[in-house]
C-alpha cells in the first residue's frame, strides 16, 4: 500500500463529494434538522424496570416490602447486594435503573409508629425510565402504606417514606438522554447513505472499467473513498456536540476526546459497511434501500435509543447484540451523563474497532479486480 495512491484517490472521490451539491446538502444541513426536529419531540414508555435491592434490616417487613416489588410487573429484580460499591457499579453500567435500600431500624421505626424511610436511587440517564419508575415506586408504597393503615388504625400518617434520588440526570430532561442517541444514529444515517453510493455509482456511470485499470489494490480503493467521508463525519460529529451543548445545553460530564475515539472507530465501521451495501447492490437506488433497512432502521429501533432494550422480546434483544449503534450510543451517554471513562467502557470500544475491521475487510473483498 502506498500513500500517493491513497492520497490521489481520496482527491478524485473529494471531486465527486464536492460537485455533488445535494450530496453535501444532505451532509451538513440534515444532521442539524434531524438533532433540532428529534430532540424537540421523541418521547417513551417503559416496563421491564430492573432493579437491586439492598436490605440492611433483614425483616419481615423488610421482605413484605420486597416482595411487593418482586410481585410488580413493572419492576425486575436482578439482584440483592450488600453495599453501595455493586451499587453504583450496576447503575453505572444501566445493569440497573432503580436500586432500593432498606435502611437498619426500618422494621423498628414501622413498629412504633414512625416514618420508615426507604431510599431509591433511580438512572435518571434515561428520563422517562426514570419518572416512569418513580411513578410505579409511589403507587407500590401507596399501596403497601393502605396495607399497614388497615392493619394499624391508629397510624394517623402513611408510615413508609419513599426517599428518590435521581443520578446523572437529577432535573430528568428528557433531552439529556435523547441527543446523545441522536448523534449516533444521525452518524449511521449521513455515514451509510453517503458511502452507499460509493460503487454503485462507478457501475452506473461506466467508470468501473477505469477504476479496475488503475493500479490499485481493492483496500486502497475502499480507504480512498472513506477519506472524505470520513472528514465529513468528523465535522458533523464537532457540529453536533456544539449543537448540543450550546443550543440544547447537555452537560459533557466526560471525555470529549473519548467522544471523538468511539465516532473515529463507529464512523469507519458505518462507512465500510455502506461501501460493502454498495458493492454488493451496483445500483444506487438498491443501494440507498438497503442501506436505510441495514443500518438506519436497525440504529433506531434496535440500538435501545427510541425502545428500551429489556422491554423487547428475548429473541430481539439477541439481536440487538448485532447492532453496531447499542454500543455507541450506550457510550455516548455514559460519557455524556455519568463521565464513564475508557476503563469502564473498553468493551464497547472493543466491540466497535472488531466491526469496523471486519465490514472493511469484506468491502475490500467487493471491489473488483476485473470484470465479468
Amino acid at each position: 500500500m502506498r500513500f500517493s495512491r491513497i492520497n490521489a484517490f481520496a482527491k478524485v472521490e473529494t471531486l465527486y463529494v464536492v460537485r455533488d451539491k445535494r450530496s453535501l446538502g444532505l451532509a451538513f444541513v440534515l444532521p442539524f434538522v434531524l438533532l433540532v426536529l428529534f430532540g424537540s419531540s421523541l418521547s417513551y414508555d417503559v416496563k421491564n424496570i430492573p432493579i437491586v435491592i439492598w436490605d440492611q434490616d433483614r425483616s419481615s417487613k423488610g421482605r413484605e416490602l420486597i416482595s411487593a416489588f418482586e410481585g410488580s410487573r413493572y419492576f425486575r429484580v436482578i439482584g440483592f447486594w450488600q453495599g453501595y460499591d455493586r451499587i453504583v457499579a450496576d447503575l453505572d453500567r444501566a445493569k440497573a435503573s432503580v436500586a432500593m435500600i432498606i435502611p437498619p431500624g426500618y422494621s423498628k421505626a414501622l413498629a412504633r409508629g414512625k416514618k420508615a424511610e426507604v431510599q431509591f436511587l433511580m438512572d435518571g440517564t434515561d428520563s422517562t425510565t426514570a419518572g416512569i419508575s418513580s411513578g410505579y415506586i409511589s403507587g407500590i408504597i401507596l399501596e403497601e402504606n393502605l396495607h399497614t393503615l388497615l392493619r394499624m388504625p391508629g397510624l394517623g400518617m402513611p408510615p413508609i417514606n419513599p426517599c428518590l434520588r435521581v443520578w446523572f440526570n437529577p432535573e430528568m430532561e428528557s433531552k439529556n438522554f435523547i441527543i446523545p442517541g441522536l448523534i449516533g444514529v444521525i452518524l449511521v444515517i449521513i455515514g451509510a447513505l453517503l458511502s452507499s453510493l460509493t460503487l454503485s455509482r462507478e457501475w452506473e456511470t461506466g467508470t468501473m472499467e477505469t477504476m479496475i485499470a488503475l493500479p490499485l489494490r481493492p483496500m486502497e480503493v475502499v480507504i480512498g473513498k472513506m477519506i472524505p467521508y470520513f472528514v465529513i463525519g468528523m465535522i458533523n460529529i464537532t457540529i453536533l456536540l456544539i449543537s448540543s451543548v450550546f443550543i440544547f445545553h447537555v452537560p459533557i460530564r466526560g471525555s470529549i476526546a473519548l467522544i471523538y475515539l468511539f465516532s473515529t472507530v463507529f464512523t469507519i465501521g458505518t462507512l465500510g459497511l455502506g461501501i460493502l451495501i454498495s458493492g454488493v447492490a451496483k445500483n444506487q437506488t438498491l443501494a440507498n434501500q438497503m442501506a436505510i433497512v441495514l443500518t438506519y432502521l436497525p440504529s433506531f429501533i434496535l440500538s435501545g435509543f427510541v425502545f428500551p432494550i429489556d422491554n423487547m422480546p428475548f429473541i430481539v434483544q439477541g439481536i440487538t447484540y448485532l447492532v453496531p449503534a447499542r454500543y455507541f450510543i450506550y457510550a455516548l451517554k455514559a460519557i455524556f451523563l455519568k463521565g464513564l471513562g475508557l476503563d469502564s467502557l473498553y468493551t464497547n470500544l472493543l466491540l466497535l474497532s472488531i466491526f469496523a475491521v471486519g465490514v472493511t475487510i469484506l468491502a475490500a473483498r467487493k471491489v473488483p479486480r476485473r470484470l465479468d
